[in-house]
Protein backbone atom coordinates (compact mmCIF):
# COMPACT_ATOMS: atom_id res chain seq x y z
CA UNK A 1 0.00 0.00 0.00
CA UNK A 2 2.84 2.39 0.41
CA UNK A 3 5.00 1.61 -2.79
CA UNK A 4 1.39 2.43 -4.16
CA UNK A 5 1.47 5.91 -2.91
CA UNK A 6 5.19 6.52 -3.19
CA UNK A 7 4.16 5.67 -7.37
CA UNK A 8 1.33 8.12 -7.18
CA UNK A 9 3.89 10.54 -5.53
CA UNK A 10 1.23 10.62 -2.49
CA UNK A 11 4.28 12.04 -0.27
CA UNK A 12 1.80 13.19 2.63
CA UNK A 13 -0.02 9.89 2.66
CA UNK A 14 3.27 7.77 2.54
CA UNK A 15 4.56 9.81 5.26
CA UNK A 16 1.23 9.63 7.62
CA UNK A 17 0.83 5.34 6.66
CA UNK A 18 4.21 4.92 7.35
CA UNK A 19 4.02 6.62 10.94
CA UNK A 20 1.03 4.28 11.37
CA UNK A 21 3.15 1.22 10.32
CA UNK A 22 6.25 2.43 12.93
CA UNK A 23 3.71 3.00 15.51
CA UNK A 24 2.96 -0.74 15.22
CA UNK A 25 6.37 -1.66 15.05
CA UNK A 26 7.61 0.39 17.83
CA UNK A 27 4.73 -1.86 19.86
CA UNK A 28 6.13 -5.05 18.93
CA UNK A 29 9.75 -4.09 18.85
CA UNK A 30 10.26 -1.25 21.76
CA UNK A 31 11.01 1.87 20.60
CA UNK A 32 14.85 1.20 20.16
CA UNK A 33 13.92 -1.28 16.83
CA UNK A 34 17.14 -1.70 14.62
CA UNK A 35 15.85 0.48 11.72
CA UNK A 36 18.48 -0.83 9.21
CA UNK A 37 15.88 -4.30 8.85
CA UNK A 38 13.13 -1.94 8.24
CA UNK A 39 12.27 -1.49 4.40
CA UNK A 40 14.43 1.08 2.58
CA UNK A 41 11.06 1.97 0.15
CA UNK A 42 8.87 3.12 3.15
CA UNK A 43 10.38 6.43 5.55
CA UNK A 44 11.90 5.76 8.48
CA UNK A 45 11.40 7.81 12.05
CA UNK A 46 14.37 10.05 11.23
CA UNK A 47 12.83 10.87 7.53
CA UNK A 48 9.77 12.06 9.05
CA UNK A 49 10.98 14.09 11.97
CA UNK A 50 13.84 15.60 9.12
CA UNK A 51 10.55 16.44 6.94
CA UNK A 52 8.81 17.56 10.38
CA UNK A 53 11.44 20.07 11.21
CA UNK A 54 11.67 21.34 7.61
CA UNK A 55 8.23 23.23 8.58
CA UNK A 56 6.03 22.76 5.80
CA UNK A 57 4.13 19.84 6.43
CA UNK A 58 1.80 21.40 9.18
CA UNK A 59 -0.68 18.09 9.09
CA UNK A 60 2.15 15.62 9.80
CA UNK A 61 3.80 17.85 12.30
CA UNK A 62 0.80 17.31 14.26
CA UNK A 63 0.22 13.42 14.14
CA UNK A 64 3.80 12.64 13.94
CA UNK A 65 3.38 15.17 17.49
CA UNK A 66 0.29 12.79 18.80
CA UNK A 67 2.63 9.52 17.91
CA UNK A 68 5.31 10.86 19.81
CA UNK A 69 3.30 11.98 23.06
CA UNK A 70 1.86 8.09 22.65
CA UNK A 71 5.17 6.05 22.72
CA UNK A 72 6.01 8.06 25.83
CA UNK A 73 3.74 7.19 27.46
CA UNK A 74 3.85 3.48 26.38
CA UNK A 75 7.27 3.09 27.28
CA UNK A 76 7.43 4.92 30.35
CA UNK A 77 10.26 7.80 28.71
CA UNK A 78 9.81 10.96 30.99
CA UNK A 79 12.25 13.03 28.90
CA UNK A 80 10.22 12.94 26.28
CA UNK A 81 6.95 13.35 28.09
CA UNK A 82 8.28 16.43 29.40
CA UNK A 83 8.67 17.52 26.00
CA UNK A 84 5.79 16.30 24.57
CA UNK A 85 3.54 18.40 22.07
CA UNK A 86 0.77 20.65 23.63
CA UNK A 87 -1.90 19.27 22.06
CA UNK A 88 -4.65 20.70 23.81
CA UNK A 89 -3.28 23.97 23.06
CA UNK A 90 -3.24 23.74 19.56
CA UNK A 91 -7.13 22.47 19.98
CA UNK A 92 -7.78 25.55 21.32
CA UNK A 93 -6.36 27.35 19.01
CA UNK A 94 -8.61 25.66 16.60
CA UNK A 95 -5.29 24.93 14.57
CA UNK A 96 -6.76 21.35 14.55
CA UNK A 97 -9.40 21.69 11.67
CA UNK A 98 -10.81 19.35 10.46
CA UNK A 99 -10.54 17.61 13.87
CA UNK A 100 -8.98 14.37 13.10
CA UNK A 101 -9.49 11.29 15.41
CA UNK A 102 -6.43 10.28 16.53
CA UNK A 103 -6.18 14.13 17.87
CA UNK A 104 -8.90 13.09 20.06
CA UNK A 105 -7.08 10.08 21.66
CA UNK A 106 -3.87 12.24 21.49
CA UNK A 107 -5.91 14.77 23.83
CA UNK A 108 -6.49 11.60 26.53
CA UNK A 109 -3.13 10.56 26.65
CA UNK A 110 -1.65 14.15 27.04
CA UNK A 111 -4.11 14.01 29.99
CA UNK A 112 -2.45 10.59 30.90
CA UNK A 113 1.39 11.81 30.48
CA UNK A 114 -0.36 15.12 32.55
CA UNK A 115 -0.90 12.94 35.61
CA UNK A 116 2.17 11.07 35.74
CA UNK A 117 4.25 14.35 35.39
CA UNK A 118 2.47 16.07 38.15
CA UNK A 119 3.01 12.76 40.57
CA UNK A 120 6.89 12.87 39.07
CA UNK A 121 7.35 17.09 39.54
CA UNK A 122 4.66 18.07 41.97
CA UNK A 123 4.21 21.07 40.08
CA UNK A 124 0.58 22.12 39.54
CA UNK A 125 0.89 23.26 35.84
CA UNK A 126 0.94 19.39 34.70
CA UNK A 127 -2.50 19.02 37.34
CA UNK A 128 -3.70 21.59 35.25
CA UNK A 129 -3.13 19.97 32.06
CA UNK A 130 -4.50 17.01 33.42
CA UNK A 131 -7.61 18.06 34.70
CA UNK A 132 -8.53 20.04 30.87
CA UNK A 133 -7.83 16.59 28.84
CA UNK A 134 -10.17 15.14 31.90
CA UNK A 135 -12.95 17.81 31.19
CA UNK A 136 -12.60 17.06 27.09
CA UNK A 137 -13.23 13.85 27.77
CA UNK A 138 -16.35 14.46 29.94
CA UNK A 139 -17.51 16.28 27.30
CA UNK A 140 -16.85 13.88 24.35
CA UNK A 141 -18.67 11.07 26.50
CA UNK A 142 -21.85 12.81 26.34
CA UNK A 143 -21.60 12.32 22.89
CA UNK A 144 -20.60 8.60 22.72
CA UNK A 145 -19.85 6.82 25.95
CA UNK A 146 -18.88 4.21 24.09
CA UNK A 147 -15.96 5.91 23.05
CA UNK A 148 -14.74 7.99 25.55
CA UNK A 149 -16.36 6.50 29.05
CA UNK A 150 -13.38 4.44 30.06
CA UNK A 151 -10.75 7.00 28.83
CA UNK A 152 -12.74 9.96 31.66
CA UNK A 153 -12.98 7.50 34.22
CA UNK A 154 -9.66 6.71 34.19
CA UNK A 155 -8.51 10.41 34.14
CA UNK A 156 -10.45 10.75 36.96
CA UNK A 157 -9.14 7.90 38.73
CA UNK A 158 -5.47 9.06 38.37
CA UNK A 159 -6.66 13.19 39.34
CA UNK A 160 -8.33 11.28 42.41
CA UNK A 161 -5.31 9.49 43.01
CA UNK A 162 -2.67 12.30 43.11
CA UNK A 163 -5.86 13.87 45.55
CA UNK A 164 -5.16 11.13 47.74
CA UNK A 165 -9.07 10.47 47.67
CA UNK A 166 -8.05 6.63 47.40
CA UNK A 167 -11.49 5.01 47.85
CA UNK A 168 -12.59 6.80 45.53
CA UNK A 169 -10.12 6.06 42.54
CA UNK A 170 -9.88 2.64 43.41
CA UNK A 171 -13.50 2.64 42.39
CA UNK A 172 -12.93 4.79 39.30
CA UNK A 173 -9.78 2.68 38.19
CA UNK A 174 -11.81 -0.52 38.09
CA UNK A 175 -14.94 1.30 36.61
CA UNK A 176 -12.33 2.28 33.65
CA UNK A 177 -11.65 -1.48 33.24
CA UNK A 178 -14.97 -2.85 33.27
CA UNK A 179 -15.58 0.12 30.46
CA UNK A 180 -12.48 -0.71 28.50
CA UNK A 181 -13.13 -4.14 28.41
CA UNK A 182 -17.06 -3.68 27.84
CA UNK A 183 -16.16 -1.35 24.83
CA UNK A 184 -13.62 -3.71 23.04
CA UNK A 185 -10.50 -1.45 24.44
CA UNK A 186 -8.18 -3.87 25.38
CA UNK A 187 -5.20 -1.65 25.16
CA UNK A 188 -7.10 0.89 27.22
CA UNK A 189 -7.94 -1.91 29.32
CA UNK A 190 -4.13 -3.14 30.08
CA UNK A 191 -3.39 0.74 30.67
CA UNK A 192 -5.62 1.04 33.38
CA UNK A 193 -5.01 -2.50 34.95
CA UNK A 194 -1.03 -1.06 34.63
CA UNK A 195 -2.40 2.25 36.17
CA UNK A 196 -3.90 0.90 39.15
CA UNK A 197 -1.50 -1.33 39.98
CA UNK A 198 1.20 1.32 40.02
CA UNK A 199 -1.56 2.85 42.61
CA UNK A 200 -2.01 -0.08 44.33
CA UNK A 201 2.18 -0.45 44.82
CA UNK A 202 2.82 3.03 45.95
CA UNK A 203 -0.06 2.38 48.68
CA UNK A 204 2.12 -0.80 49.61
CA UNK A 205 -0.17 -3.46 48.86
CA UNK A 206 2.08 -5.65 46.35
CA UNK A 207 0.28 -9.02 45.90
CA UNK A 208 -2.75 -6.50 44.79
CA UNK A 209 -0.43 -4.64 42.42
CA UNK A 210 1.44 -7.85 40.91
CA UNK A 211 -2.54 -9.08 39.64
CA UNK A 212 -2.96 -5.76 37.92
CA UNK A 213 0.31 -5.75 36.46
CA UNK A 214 -0.22 -9.63 35.52
CA UNK A 215 -3.78 -8.43 33.78
CA UNK A 216 -1.93 -5.74 31.88
CA UNK A 217 0.51 -8.37 30.38
CA UNK A 218 -1.95 -10.42 29.89
CA UNK A 219 -3.98 -7.44 27.46
CA UNK A 220 -0.81 -5.81 25.85
CA UNK A 221 -0.30 -9.71 24.27
CA UNK A 222 -3.59 -9.80 23.17
CA UNK A 223 -3.65 -6.56 21.36
CA UNK A 224 0.22 -7.66 19.80
CA UNK A 225 2.14 -5.16 22.07
CA UNK A 226 5.13 -7.57 22.99
CA UNK A 227 7.39 -4.54 23.77
CA UNK A 228 4.77 -3.05 26.29
CA UNK A 229 4.65 -6.65 27.61
CA UNK A 230 8.28 -6.85 27.88
CA UNK A 231 8.97 -3.29 29.57
CA UNK A 232 6.11 -4.01 32.49
CA UNK A 233 8.13 -7.39 32.99
CA UNK A 234 11.55 -5.38 33.56
CA UNK A 235 9.91 -3.06 35.76
CA UNK A 236 8.88 -5.60 37.95
CA UNK A 237 11.89 -7.18 38.14
CA UNK A 238 13.84 -4.56 38.45
CA UNK A 239 11.94 -2.21 41.13
CA UNK A 240 9.37 -5.06 42.16
CA UNK A 241 9.44 -5.88 45.64
CA UNK A 242 9.10 -9.65 45.12
CA UNK A 243 9.02 -10.39 49.36
CA UNK A 244 5.46 -10.99 49.11
CA UNK A 245 3.38 -13.87 50.44
CA UNK A 246 4.03 -17.69 48.31
CA UNK A 247 0.03 -17.56 48.32
CA UNK A 248 -0.16 -14.53 46.32
CA UNK A 249 2.63 -15.49 43.78
CA UNK A 250 0.33 -18.70 43.47
CA UNK A 251 -2.63 -16.93 42.84
CA UNK A 252 -1.00 -14.86 40.13
CA UNK A 253 0.65 -17.97 38.34
CA UNK A 254 -3.05 -19.63 38.76
CA UNK A 255 -4.62 -16.68 36.86
CA UNK A 256 -1.98 -16.22 33.94
CA UNK A 257 -2.28 -20.29 33.32
CA UNK A 258 -5.76 -20.35 33.00
CA UNK A 259 -6.26 -17.16 30.76
CA UNK A 260 -6.07 -18.47 26.93
CA UNK A 261 -4.33 -15.23 26.04
CA UNK A 262 -1.68 -15.25 28.23
CA UNK A 263 1.92 -16.15 26.37
CA UNK A 264 5.39 -17.46 28.13
CA UNK A 265 6.20 -13.79 28.77
CA UNK A 266 3.54 -13.18 30.55
CA UNK A 267 3.75 -16.99 32.81
CA UNK A 268 7.31 -15.69 33.26
CA UNK A 269 5.78 -12.33 35.27
CA UNK A 270 4.24 -15.32 37.58
CA UNK A 271 7.39 -17.00 38.28
CA UNK A 272 9.35 -14.17 39.26
CA UNK A 273 10.57 -15.10 42.77
CA UNK A 274 9.08 -18.65 43.34
CA UNK A 275 10.37 -20.41 45.89
CA UNK A 276 8.68 -21.55 48.84
CA UNK A 277 8.92 -19.52 51.72
CA UNK A 278 6.68 -19.33 54.59
CA UNK A 279 3.03 -17.37 54.11
CA UNK A 280 4.20 -14.07 55.39
CA UNK A 281 0.47 -12.77 56.74
CA UNK A 282 -2.14 -10.82 54.97
CA UNK A 283 -2.00 -7.60 52.94
CA UNK A 284 -4.38 -4.77 53.79
CA UNK A 285 -7.61 -4.75 50.92
CA UNK A 286 -6.60 -2.16 48.70
CA UNK A 287 -10.21 -0.19 49.12
CA UNK A 288 -10.14 -0.17 52.72
CA UNK A 289 -9.35 3.39 53.69
CA UNK A 290 -5.94 4.58 54.87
Amino acid sequence: FIQELMRQKQKWFVNCTALIHLQALTLIEGPDFDESIYPKHVPSFHEINSTVAQGNRTNLTKHNGVYQLMRAFYFRQYDEMSRAVNILDDFAKKSFTPLKVNVLFGIFYEGLVSFCMARRTKEESWVVKGRNSLSFMKKWQTSSSWNFENKALLLEAELMSLQRNHDQATELYLDSIKSAKNHKFIHEEGIAHELVGYFYHDRGFEADALQSFNQAIRCYNAWGAKAMSQRLVDHIQSDFNLSQSLTARTQVRASIENSLAADALAIQVANIGMSPSPLEGQTKRPHDSD
